[in-house]
């Protein structure tokens, strides 16, 4: 179960000062001597000194402006920086005067104490959130406070872990990747390589001689040269201990080579009745082993048992199997390890490392005495700045060297893996079903990954053995090494110090200008996330940035936070030195050691997800370092998305985090309650109780019952409020009650339940004790830093009601209330309204569902209708009608899937009546009698079928507690969750009329025209195919593509100012090309390849196949003809090691299977061209969610600056959807809520923002499109443009004919041919022409006459042009003419409810 750091010697204090505050933010190396014990009393006082509870920090509006400057400044001032630290070479100056937490945080210190210091220690918490953040990113050592030495605990065993494997990470790559010797050896064919090594060699040389510093004013002569450089080696050698390598650029890329290890593994270990049925392999465990096992436990059997049998009785009996019969697989993707470890070390490289070798003096380069290469790698890294050779694509911008440096350190990253392999430090092996499905994301689709492209890593025996800790038995017991929990943890979090603001400019046509804020680093701030660098690198932003976003951004970061100890206290063991904490807060007199859950807490508190019971392991310690480092006090740093929501950088310990983040954690500044604020602490508790536990004998007759007015709620508290007091007392006597018997996940509200009532039964004493008279008790002097938060009902719905003006959506949603309501009355439940008309659709007669379900029950009619009951329940409706509501057409996970939006559960084999196991794909036969077996050809061929996720809302319904044992049957189980996916789907159309529909087309129809038609013949990864063209996969219909490029999408801009872009760029698909891909088995570095191989594509097979055949290798026959021959002739060779005798040729045979064992591996990366990586379909699927996601977040951001205008010291809690505050603040927020809600809709339904995205570049396509007819065109050409001052030109084919006919004369002729005799001796004597009578006349005569003479036909004869579509499509956007609203996307406004909005306003609902 996750828990706080153990350590070790905790109850030993009296002996030896345990530090127990180790990570990042922790320890020194410089630790020579133990601390003084004044000092030790000191640092053990901090918190119980400082903290005063619900007193606000002042702090300057400087360090707000700049922290860094605020920072550099005060502390030379103290006499800290130059005196003690030298600032910019990160060092220690005096060691004996290096106490950081006496130094700035104590009057009584050496460094100029007569400087006073900020009350709260301000300049202690900015340098420490600097250090910190330092050592995230390499730059700096994590060892940055003064500890006692032997101190133990599990962050310091982490962090000396993590630099033990660096250590021998480093040796493993310095043996060949990184051996200069082995370079020169290999030179003439290798020389490709070279640059590389070469080039990370330079910076490493560049760094250390930059930390070391030289006087490029002096001048030096030969001698003092030789004398500097012989100085330099001496110090060099001096200080190549690991502490002194920090920041070096390949002490750096070792370490990030383990912690991206690390970072991204899974480990998975089996449960315990396969342990005790099965060998690893996939044997079988022998009886005799499992009776002797029984017999050694006191575990009785019955006679002639089975092995089912002994192992259910063992199971029964919670006998843990030996640890050694047990395992555990470590692993990872390939790809996605290789995408980790190359964007850190991309960042390294183009920040520091570069710029490090390119700001090189004279003097140090004399100092470094550079060899030719390296001479070569610095002439190349200032004249084209980027690492590698890469020579495609453009380098003028820095983002483009950037990328062409990204490039390079894929590969070089590629050869780390490869040698990793070699050296036996991990395994590679292709990816199964089962592994995409344990290591993929919750949202991502199940599909089969191709080829060699999707790899598995898993840790080897040799890195297991290094890090220790990693067997079966240790993570059974969660015993395992910490490095696994902790290593992941340090990257975005909470802060320390207050955040810097972002600072917002007006942006120019194409580019956000704000500068970001959030973390002091330059290099860690962001603005804007979700993905939104990749838009930038190509100057094409997804949005711009509006200045209210940005004020609000900086309201958030300005909001302080602190652990809530009333809570903590209550849920967990709270360890001193001196032994548990008793007496409260004034209880933590000293620092806190270690933090355990209490018993009753244990079940809600961990789960099956390991990843997620290690983030709250973590969140406990973040928690006890806030409160000893910082006395309880903490910031969080804010960005936004391209819609404009807001987020916090960390989401631990934040509003956005799970329910423990969200217990955890409060205001630091407590406000004065009074009346109001009293009214809606006592709302808030309400809610957190509403339909829990109704049969709970104390409030049978009174239960919290959902729906409620605010002022019923408020009733109910103050009618059961000794109720209430006895469940905040005693939690431990009711968890049934307040829901400590499951576990507590995402959604769920256990812990904020108990923190909420622990706050009611808190402010209430302290009510009582504001006078001994109640009469004149007075709420105003009782403070509170509760966040109070109250959601949106169906937010999404809400906005939607509003733009269609939908009065029976709207009433659904409590945007307005009902006809004949209750007053005060919540009526609108829309999540219930959908599973009420569900139940009704399947109770109806000769349902499909409900035959199915009786089925199920064998005709047990209660049993049936329990079934049904439960689901059509709010709880089952609630998931698929956000989702459909947010624009996903797929919901069947809402039903199956973990917590109603993960994946689904998979069985991977069936067991037979005859104890045998069959493959699950009712189209496979395979049958066997090792279930193991079965499950491995099922995860191969991807045979694995769905079922109920345990956690999933069908799950929960029917089998906890079970129903009925059918259900337990895993082929039953996805076939009822499609009909009710089904029927959920029908009800949610009737009860809502099918609104989110019209609203999505009409949407969606816009975005279809957002596109630019482009000839494929100019789209670079289009293929042609006799006439016929293939673009990213698919077969186009015709020679033209409509393309959604960034000028020609869909956009729009709200009220503030803020811009979305409906703009998706695409990742190149793995199976489409390995052009420009880094990780290729051709591109690896020659000096790691024997030389007898040859890595180019074409001659990799035909050389390997001869060094087999050089080497006596047989039956090569079945491999030479296949395409992806590697994977089985690599399992070839290594049974031919198995059986070699000769170690020589064993060697050589072990050569090719290293060889063999290079796979090609896909990164993520964009095409070049523009055309190329735009994502088809993707703006059209999903502008209808992101217009309503933008509305939310300016409602969002508009309530956030109203708020902070009108109230003084305002905080705020933002989820999206909910809105949080101080008690006392609820009822300005809700006035404010529903004002801003109204004043974005009052004018702008639906049609305004089509209007809005109605863009110049979209008329050619909306005229183009198929309904539009040639009449509607001619209309609205004629009424919009002067047809005889510019007429529309035909360029139909004929009309050109007659042209060029005029202009060589010969039209007249040609038209003439075409009359008929009579009319043409008409047209003569009409125009007075004789005509020789002395012969007859022909019709070639007449025409001859007329042509003689220069007469010209008549007008009516003349050919008259034709335009056509394109030629009016044409015309009208040359005049810039827009189409009317309706060609482009209309919703007919007849049945809009205008009175909608105004009645909303006065609506006293909206949020609940």
């Amino acid at each position: 179960m996750p828990r706080e750091a153990v350590d070790e010697d905790a109850d030993d204090y009296a002996e030896s000062y345990d530090y127990a505050d180790q990570s990042l933010d922790e320890w020194s190396s410089y630790d020579t001597e133990e601390q003084r014990p004044a000092d030790i009393v000191r640092i053990d006082s901090y918190f119980s000194r400082n903290y005063e509870p619900g007193k606000r920090i002042l702090v300057p509006e400087e360090c707000y402006e700049d922290p860094n400057k605020w920072r550099s400044t005060r502390l030379r001032r103290l006499g800290f920086y130059d005196d003690i630290y030298h600032e910019k070479n990160d060092m220690i100056v005096d060691q004996a005067k290096y106490r950081p937490r006496i130094n700035l945080r104590e009057r009584e210190r050496e460094n100029n104490p007569h400087e006073e210091l900020h009350p709260e220690h301000l300049e202690f918490k900015v340098w420490l959130q600097h250090r910190v953040e330092m050592a995230a990113t390499g730059r700096g050592s994590p060892r940055m406070l003064v500890g006692i030495k032997d101190a133990r605990n599990e962050r310091k065993i982490a962090t000396e872990k993590l630099e033990e494997l660096t250590e021998r990470f480093r040796g493993a790559f310095e043996e060949r990747l990184l051996s200069t010797d082995r370079l020169r050896r290999m030179s003439g064919k290798y020389d490709g390589c070279k640059t590389y090594i070469t080039a990370l060699l330079l910076m490493d040389k560049a760094k250390r001689i930059r930390k070391r510093g030289f006087d490029e004013a002096r001048e030096y002569s030969d001698a003092m040269m030789t004398l500097a450089r012989e100085e330099h080696q001496r110090w060099d050698r001096l200080h190549s201990k690991p502490e002194d390598r920090v920041g070096d650029p390949i002490q750096m890329l070792c370490s990030e080579v383990v912690q991206s290890l690390f970072v991204n593994h899974r480990s998975k270990t089996p449960s315990v009745e396969g342990v005790f049925k099965e060998h690893r392999d996939g044997t079988v465990r022998k009886m005799k082993q499992l009776r002797a096992f029984a017999k050694e436990r006191g575990v009785d059997l019955p006679d002639g048992a089975s092995r089912e049998e002994i192992t259910s009785s063992l199971i029964k009996a919670r006998e843990a199997p030996r640890d050694e019969w047990g395992w555990v697989v470590i692993s990872e993707p390939s790809a996605k390890f290789l995408t980790t470890l190359r964007n850190k070390v991309t960042e390294h490289m183009v920040n520091d490392w570069i710029p490090t070798v390119l700001g090189l003096t004279t003097v140090e380069e004399g100092i470094l005495k550079l060899t030719k290469w390296e001479k070569d790698e610095l002439t190349w890294l200032r004249d084209r700045g980027w690492f590698g050779r890469r020579r495609t694509g453009s380098e003028k911008t820095k983002e483009e060297r950037a990328e062409k440096t990204r490039y390079g350190v894929g590969k070089l990253c590629y050869a780390i893996l490869s040698e990793m392999v070699r050296t036996g430090i991990i395994e590679q092996r292709p990816m199964n079903h089962g592994d995409v499905i344990d290591h993929g994301s919750e949202k991502q689709k199940d599909q089969k990954q191709k080829g060699s492209y999707s790899s598995l890593i898993e840790f080897a025996p040799r890195l297991l053995e290094w890090t220790t800790q990693s067997d079966y038995g240790h993570f059974r017991r969660g015993d395992k090494h910490p490095i696994y929990r902790w290593l992941g943890g340090e990257s975005d979090r909470f802060m320390y110090a207050p955040p810097k603001d972002h600072i917002w400019a007006p942006p120019s046509k194409t580019k956000n200008r704000t500068k970001s804020g959030g973390f002091l680093h330059p290099d860690n701030r962001k603005l804007i996330g979700g993905g939104h660098s990749d838009y930038e690198r190509f100057n094409k932003p997804r949005c711009l940035v509006s200045e209210l976003t940005v004020s609000s951004l900086n309201v958030l970061q300005r909001t302080q936070w602190e652990i809530n100890l009333d809570f903590l206290l209550k849920a967990f063991h709270v360890l001193l030195p001196s032994g548990q904490c008793k007496g409260g807060v004034p209880g933590i007199n000293m620092r806190i050691v270690r933090i355990n859950a209490r018993s009753w807490v244990e079940e809600a508190l961990d789960g099956n997800d390991e990843v997620k019971n290690d983030e709250r392991a973590r969140a406990l310690m973040w928690s006890r370092k806030i409160i000893n480092h910082n006395a309880n006090v903490f910031w969080q740093a804010w960005m936004c998305e391209f819609r404009g929501r807001l987020f916090a950088r960390g989401s631990q310990l934040s509003p956005q985090g799970d329910d423990l983040d969200r217990a955890l954690i409060r205001f630091k500044h407590w406000k004065p309650l009074g009346e109001e604020g009293k009214f809606w602490l006592h709302v808030h508790v309400h809610n957190l109780l509403a339909g829990r536990k109704r049969s709970w004998k104390k409030w049978s007759k009174d239960p919290p019952e959902k729906g409620q007015s605010f002022k019923e709620r408020d009733r109910w508290v103050n009618r059961n409020l000794s109720l209430l007091r006895l469940l905040a007392d005693k939690p431990y006597k009711h968890t049934g009650v307040l829901g400590f018997r499951s576990y507590s996940g995402a959604k769920s509200q256990t812990f904020q339940r108990l923190a909420a009532l622990l706050e009611l039964k808190r402010v209430h004493e302290e009510w009582k004790a504001t006078h001994e008279d109640p009469e004149r008790r007075d709420w105003s002097k009782v403070t509170s830093g509760l966040p109070v938060c109250l959601d949106a009902s169906c937010n999404g719905y809400q906005h939607l009601s509003a733009l269609l003006r939908d009065r029976n959506l709207a009433e659904h949603v409590n945007v307005v209330a009902a006809d004949g309501h209750r007053p005060g009355r919540v009526t609108g439940d829309l999540y219930q309204a959908i599973a009420d008309e569900a139940g009704r659709n399947i109770r109806k007669p000769g349902n499909e569902l409900a035959t199915r379900i009786q089925a199920l029950c064998m005709l047990d009619q209660d049993a049936t209708d329990k079934s049904i009951a439960k689901l059509c329940s709010r709880s089952i409706a609630k998931a698929p009608t956000m989702t459909r509501m947010y624009g996903s057409t797929y919901t069947l996970d809402c039903f199956i899937g973990r917590q109603g939006k993960g994946k689904p559960g998979y069985y991977a084999s069936i067991r037979n009546e005859d104890g045998t196991y069959r493959c699950p794909n009712s189209e496979c036969d395979v049958n066997n009698q090792y279930k193991s077996r079965v499950v491995w050809h099922a995860k191969d061929k991807k045979h694995m079928q769905p079922c109920w996720h345990e956690e999933s809302p069908m799950a929960r319904a029917l089998l906890n507690p079970v129903i009925h044992t059918a259900y337990e049957d895993p082929l039953c189980q996805a076939p009822l969750g499609v009909h009710l996916n089904r029927e959920y789907a029908i009800a949610d159309s009737t009860v809502t009329k099918d609104a989110y529909k019209k609203y999505k087309n009409s949407l969606q129809a816009i975005a279809k025209l957002g596109v630019k038609q482009c000839n494929l013949r100019n789209v670079p990864t289009a293929i042609e195919k006799n006439g016929k063209y293939m673009f990213k996969g698919k077969p186009c219909p015709g020679k033209t593509i409509g393309l959604p490029l960034w000028k020609n999408v869909a956009r729009w801009r709200l009220p503030d100012g803020y811009e979305v872009r409906n703009y998706y760029i695409k990742h190149v698909e793995p199976s489409a090309t390995r052009r420009g891909q880094p990780a290729r088995s051709s591109g690896i570095f020659s000096h790691l390849t024997p030389k007898w191989y040859d890595s180019t594509p074409n001659e990799q097979k035909r050389t390997i196949f001869a060094r087999l055949e050089e080497l006596d290798v047989d039956e090569l026959e079945n491999y030479r003809t296949k395409t992806k021959y590697k994977p089985g002739l690599d399992e070839h060779v290594r049974e031919k090691i198995k059986e070699e005798a000769d170690q020589d040729k064993k060697e050589k045979l072990e050569e090719v299977s290293d060889i063999l064992s290079h796979v090609d591996i896909h990164l993520p990366r964009y095409e070049e061209n523009e055309k190329d990586r735009v994502w088809l379909g993707k703006p059209v699927s999903s502008i209808s969610p992101h217009l309503i996601h933008s509305l939310d977040a300016y409602h969002m951001r508009q309530t956030i600056a109203e708020l902070s205008n009108s109230i003084e010291d305002f905080d705020f809690w933002p989820v999206h959807d909910a809105f949080g505050t101080h008690a006392g603040d609820i009822q300005e927020m809700l006035e404010v809520i529903r004002r801003a809600f109204c004043d974005l809709h009052d004018d702008r339904d639906i049609n305004y923002w089509l209007g809005e995205m109605t863009r110049p570049e979209m008329r050619k396509s909306a005229y183009m499109h198929k309904d539009r007819s040639l009449p509607q065109l001619k209309a609205h050409t004629h009424e919009n443009v002067d047809l005889v001052q510019s007429p529309v030109v035909s360029t139909y084919y004929h009309d050109k004919r007659y042209r060029d006919l005029e202009e060589n004369g010969e039209l007249h002729e040609l038209i003439y041919g075409r009359c008929k005799k009579d009319e043409l001796k008409d047209y003569i004597e009409e125009n007075e022409i004789e005509l020789a009578s002395d012969k007859p006349t022909t019709k070639a005569d007449y025409i001859r006459k007329l042509i003689d003479k220069g007469v010209a036909p008549r007008q009516g004869w003349l050919p008259v042009p034709k335009p056509r579509k394109a030629d009016y499509v044409r015309k009208l956007v040359e005049e810039e003419i827009d189409p009317p609203q309706e060609w482009v996307s209309w919703v007919n406004n007849e049945n809009f409810d205008t009175e909608l909005i105004r009645d909303a306003r006065e609506s006293g609902y909206l949020v609940d």
